[in-house]
């Protein structure tokens, strides 16, 4: 990709993909954008990939959107998808713009923009006197290419949007609506029923758990606006933070922000803030690489473990599922309550507060009609024990895949990265409603606005451009997976006790 300039040279990458470059506004046009609206201006500034590595920090921040550079600095704190934008500061953000946002946002970057990236001119050249520049500055760099895998990625995301899959159909989800406030009233009328019995009281937390998992589904389905089209001008997502916040108990604000940097830089090693599990579980050796190699006591440039935390890696394999199901939920309540706490007096935490308050009062108003303590207590456990299934399944979706750094990623390119660190589940078409699309995660980390109800139709697409690109496809059995992951985390373990016993 090139901003302005048609650059023909061409490089390989770290396993040999032929990359070629293209115009922008060829670029442009895969991507689903028109790079005619919003990008002209009169700023015709050439910014070499030298200059734009100048400004990667959240002080000076440029990134490069299809062969243009912007200056997102002063934007940067506002951006409703949280501070994931400064994680490209200095980079391409290309792929990750266009899968997250409606192709209209573009035409307001143009308030933002530099200027066009050009091609580094080699070093010591007449026209290149910056004595700082790069060693390798004469080569083109990854983000002024385009590998094949690209290009047919960007023309698969065409295909969809201009034959309407990302369309939402609202029957489809007056029906998951239907399933959860059904499970929700059955859950109520139990409690109503005020009922002696613990095994009732387990029956009517059952049901109430299951309601929470089924609107957490829907929740997350709202947030990447694959139910609703997003408000012009941007604003509250009101469903979502109806569903999730209301409905599911947890931070809508906070929810947003950790989900769209784990979109974005998925398993990236203590990156990804819904994968960083360190000082509890290890996911990946490449996390001991992460830190200060002067303060390192584990490995060269890795991390520092505590006697303790060496000790919880260790039997990690054990503990991975008790601590999912048992102490999740709970977990994701307190965290809920501490992020909103800490950002008052913000709208957005405002209205986190309240919805959450909204929620724990009607859990309370559930748990008090039970007539004892010991049917109380057995009707809550049982209610967020069922609903901490669902971290689980989201488990299920990337551990024991493969992770990537900073550089690893962006060698890899957008569709192949997201293809490695991600995994389907297969289950029967009666199973669907249970999984509520997390079977379909390859699909959802390529398309994250595509609705739910098209995942399935898109998934042999995808499995076509995997195999033709050489590229794994993840798609195993609930069970398999999850002995994929123990088995991943008994080696890891084994690894910190051989290498450090304690």
């Amino acid at each position: 990709m090139c901003g302005g300039n048609c650059l023909a040279s061409t490089s390989t990458n770290r396993r040999g993909d032929t990359r070629s470059t293209s115009s922008a506004a060829s670029s442009a046009t895969a991507l689903g954008l028109d790079s005619s609206k919003g990008d002209s201006s009169s700023k015709d500034v050439d910014v070499t990939y030298t200059e734009l590595r100048r400004h990667s920090t959240p002080q000076d921040c440029w990134i490069h959107i299809d062969g243009h550079v912007y200056d997102v600095t002063t934007w940067g704190s506002r951006h409703p998808g949280g501070s994931i934008i400064f994680k490209f500061g200095g980079a391409d953000a290309s792929d990750q713009f266009a899968a997250f946002h409606r192709s209209h946002v573009r035409r307001r970057l143009l308030q933002f923009r530099v200027g066009r990236l050009v091609q580094e001119e080699p070093k010591g050249s007449a026209g290149n006197t910056d004595a700082n520049a790069d060693a390798d500055a004469g080569n083109v760099p990854a983000m002024l290419e385009i590998s094949e895998a690209t290009e047919e990625y960007r023309s698969l995301r065409r295909k969809l949007w201009d034959e309407g899959y990302f369309k939402a159909d609202p029957t489809f989800y007056a029906r998951r609506h239907l399933v959860w406030l059904s499970l929700f009233i059955a859950a109520m009328s139990v409690a109503m029923r005020h009922p002696s019995s613990l095994a009732v009281a387990a029956f009517g937390g059952f049901l109430l758990g299951l309601a929470w998992q089924q609107v957490a589904f829907i929740g997350h389905d709202a947030g990447h606006y694959g139910v609703t089209e997003p408000t012009k001008g941007g604003g509250l997502n009101w469903l979502s933070w109806f569903t999730t916040s209301v409905m599911f108990g947890i931070s809508t604000s906070m929810w947003n922000e950790e989900h769209s940097m784990h979109h974005a830089i998925t398993l990236r090693p203590r990156e990804d803030p819904q994968f960083d599990y360190l000082p509890i579980w290890l996911i990946s050796t490449k996390e001991l690489d992460v830190g200060d190699k002067a303060k390192s006591n584990l490995l060269p440039g890795g991390a520092r473990l505590s006697l303790l935390s060496r000790l919880l890696i260790s039997v990690q394999h054990f503990t991975f599922l008790p601590l999912c199901v048992f102490i999740g939920r709970f977990n994701l309540h307190i965290i809920s309550v501490v992020y909103a706490l800490k950002r008052l007096p913000s709208v957005a935490s405002v209205m986190d507060l309240v919805g959450m308050a909204i929620y724990f009062a009607m859990e309370y108003a559930f748990v008090v009609q039970l007539p004892t303590t010991a049917t109380r207590v057995v009707f809550a456990l049982a209610a967020n024990w069922v609903a901490g299934i669902l971290h689980v399944q989201l488990m299920l979706s990337h551990l024991a895949t493969e992770t990537f750094t900073e550089e690893e990623e962006r060698a890899e390119g957008w569709a192949e990265f997201q293809l490695r660190t991600s995994r389907n589940i297969e289950c029967k078409w009666y199973e669907n409603w249970f999984h509520g699309g997390l079977e379909y995660q390859i699909e959802h980390h390529l398309f994250p606005q595509l609705p739910r109800h098209n995942l399935d139709k898109v998934k042999p697409m995808v499995e076509a451009f995997a195999k033709k690109h050489g590229i794994v496809y993840r798609s195993v059995p609930f069970t398999t997976a999850l002995a994929e992951i123990l088995t991943n985390f008994r080696s890891l373990a084994k690894d910190i006790v051989t290498l450090h016993p304690v």
